[in-house]
């Protein structure tokens, strides 16, 4: 079993065959990024209120005894259940998951985007002037249906 990603999707199914008891299987997690970063709550370290929860890949897949590389898979070649790998080398499978991840969009015109753990500074930036105003509103958005575009014309919705 190969699964490629590093994300939440990545982790929670390797987690899954571990929970359910395929020990006979070897699981393969392959990823660029040793770290895997629950985003939901890094909102929290944006406004100052926490530290970000993380995980170290390599541990935690060796916890379940699943194998981490720290590589980028290239290419996908199904006809031949075989990924090639960022150093040239192939690796073969009998299943394969792929779990790329999200792709942040930017949603809101005249908005401050939060776009996970590396937003912080940007967040901060935008708040600040907050803390000199007596009774400062803040609005906190999303357009209908997450579909990445804002259904207001007013640039400040």
């Amino acid at each position: 079993m190969a699964i490629i990603g590093g994300g939440v999707a990545a982790v929670e199914a390797m987690l899954a065959f571990d929970a359910t008891s395929y020990s006979r299987a070897e699981v393969h997690l392959f990823s660029p990024k040793s770290k895997f970063v629950l985003k939901p709550l890094a909102v929290l370290s944006g406004f100052g209120r926490g530290d970000l929860l993380n995980f170290d890949l390599p541990k935690l897949t060796a916890t379940v005894g699943a194998t981490f590389h720290n590589l980028s898979v290239s290419e996908v070649v199904p006809q031949r259940r075989m990924i090639r790998l960022s150093d040239d080398s192939e690796f073969s499978y009998d299943y394969l998951i792929v779990s790329p991840g999200a792709k942040p969009l930017w949603f809101v015109p005249g908005a401050t985007p939060f776009w996970g753990p590396g937003g912080n500074q940007a967040v901060s930036e935008a708040l600040a002037p907050l803390r000199e105003m007596e009774k400062p509103r803040v609005v906190v958005t999303l357009p209908e249906g997450g579909t990445g575009r804002c259904r207001y014309t007013n640039s400040r919705c």
